[in-house]
């Protein structure tokens, strides 16, 4: 357990500035790149964020191998056991706090995929002409519910686009057109798995002012590339603009 706390220890010590270098070398390509290549700038995004638990867990992986070829806890000048264990307990205890804060939000989700109302004729029958024009082949659900105040799409397997009612009753077809092509580049572009991926770094790494800024920025250019798949497959790209 000594080890494993002291593997611990260094990999959170060493991560304090490989994530800083990580965003770094982010934020320089963000720069180079035009804003209006929002897909790209995302990628970029998904990369860097995923290369900080890469860098954690490949870190852990040498600081162990380490300690396992000299056959003790020393693998540098300073011990590890010098090391305070009171930072991997605090690091653990702290991860608490946004895990509880995801795990309600999941099971608000799966609650809400439960509760929701089945969409208008008509509506359905515009969001099924929009998905064959879009070129979907799975079957995507499409619900109204009173529980939400803006669109959303749950789960990943099975998603479901959910629009509040309040919505429905004050836009016109062609900005709700607009609005569920927007939620269809969600499904399309996978946004929900990588969501899952965002979810598990913030977590994991919630004392790291970096990883909080590649998280805000992914959130940003999720939506604007989502906005961009919206306006190659709506015939009014006004609309898009009026329904936000």
């Amino acid at each position: 357990m000594g080890a494993l706390i002291g593997t611990l220890a260094l990999a959170l010590i060493h991560s304090l500035w490989q994530f800083c270098v990580i965003s770094g070398i982010a934020f320089v390509a963000l720069s180079l790149i035009c804003e209006k290549n929002s897909e790209l700038r995302y990628r970029i995004l998904v990369l860097a964020h995923c290369l900080c638990l890469i860098a954690f867990c490949v870190t852990a992986l040498i600081v162990s191998d380490a300690q396992a070829a000299l056959a003790g806890p020393v693998i540098a000048p300073n011990s590890t056991s010098e090391l305070p264990p009171i930072a991997v307990i605090l690091w653990l205890i702290g991860m608490l706090f946004p895990a509880v804060r995801y795990g309600r939000n999941i099971r608000n989700v799966y609650l809400l995929a439960q509760q929701y109302e089945p969409a208008t004729p008509e509506l359905s029958r515009r969001f099924n002409e929009l998905c064959k024009r879009i070129g979907f082949r799975s079957k995507v659900q499409l619900g109204l519910s009173d529980n939400i105040v803006s669109p959303c799409v749950i789960l990943f397997i099975r998603p479901i686009i959910l629009l509040p009612f309040s919505l429905v009753t004050k836009l016109s077809y062609e900005e709700i057109d607009a609005i569920l092509a927007h939620e269809l580049g969600h499904i399309w572009r996978r946004d929900t798995v990588y969501r899952l991926v965002q979810a598990l770094v913030d977590t994991l790494f919630y004392y790291h002012p970096s990883v909080h800024y590649l998280s805000r920025q992914m959130s940003k250019e999720r939506e604007r590339a989502c906005d961009d798949f919206a306006l190659q497959h709506i015939t009014d790209p006004k609309s898009l603009a009026t329904s936000l």
